[in-house]
């Protein structure tokens, strides 16, 4: 008889068996997950590989008359230390002025269709780098990972990989990794996506923004307030004016609309 040994896997192949795992875990057709759920398994996988602290998954609507501007339509997220901190992250990432001066360069991508991955210092303008960094610090983050996947000239699914400060800077492995995964796998960015809300969303102020954002990833009204930090009566009158603005009646639909894309009954108007 012949003796069998046991295969030994270099580290390239151990890393490929890891990313394996994770696109068995997140599509396995014997497990009943939505689909929100199964990019959220995808995503937090991911984040696993590359020891990243935070991720954060979004489609977004681009703002053509304001080259940077975006507004997400669609957000999944997790590793937060404390609602605080989400808090100081979403609402850098709701402002206007920041995105403007942050990420015109992602915009340029975005509308020549240009997929990318891009890490910390490849995404500041290099005259602005220093201020935007110190910017984004205060926040209680310093290195990130940013992938963009445009699906047109008008929207993309985009993840964000995040290390809190005093963590080392992400290297070319976890970029690399990022980079082919996030790219490779075509139903995470045309699923689960509703094109009609699209131009109303850049309509919003960036305090409704905030709050659609935390509406949209389950949390409530107290939480948002938390999040916010806020009185939870300002916060029911913003989501008030979410579903006016939606042409919704609940949160559930307003879920829907962004979520499947289920359309808001015409008739509520």
């Amino acid at each position: 008889m012949h003796r069998h040994e046991a295969a030994t896997l270099t580290a390239d192949d151990r890393e490929l068996s890891r990313v394996v795992e994770l696109l068995d875990a997140a599509t396995d057709p014997t497990v009943e997950l939505s689909m929100a759920e199964r990019k959220r398994t995808f995503i937090e996988r991911l984040a696993r590989l590359i020891d990243a602290d935070v991720y954060i998954w979004s489609t977004t609507v681009t703002n053509h008359a304001v080259p940077g501007d975006f507004m997400t339509t669609c957000v999944i997220d997790g590793g937060w230390q404390s609602p605080e901190e989400q808090g100081r992250v979403y609402e850098l990432l709701t402002s206007v002025e920041f995105n403007t001066a942050a990420l015109r360069g992602v915009y340029e991508m975005i509308i020549r269709r240009h997929r990318a991955t891009l890490t910390t210092g490849e995404i500041f303008p290099p005259e602005d780098e220093a201020r935007l960094s110190e910017i984004w610090r205060t926040t209680g983050f310093e290195w990130f990972i940013l992938a963009t996947h445009p699906l047109d000239d008008d929207f993309s699914s985009n993840v964000g990989f995040h290390r809190r400060i005093g963590r080392p800077p992400f290297g070319p492995r976890e970029k690399a990794l990022v980079d082919a995964v996030y790219h490779g796998v075509n139903w995470l960015h045309v699923y689960g996506t509703n094109e009609s809300v699209r131009p109303v969303t850049l309509q919003l102020s960036p305090r409704e923004r905030q709050t659609l954002i935390f509406v949209l990833a389950g949390y409530s009204h107290k939480a948002v307030a938390e999040r916010m930090q806020i009185s939870q009566f300002t916060v029911n009158d913003y989501v008030k004016q979410l579903h006016r603005h939606f042409n919704v009646g609940s949160r559930a639909e307003l879920q829907a609309r962004f979520f499947v894309g289920v359309p808001a009954p015409q008739d509520r108007e």
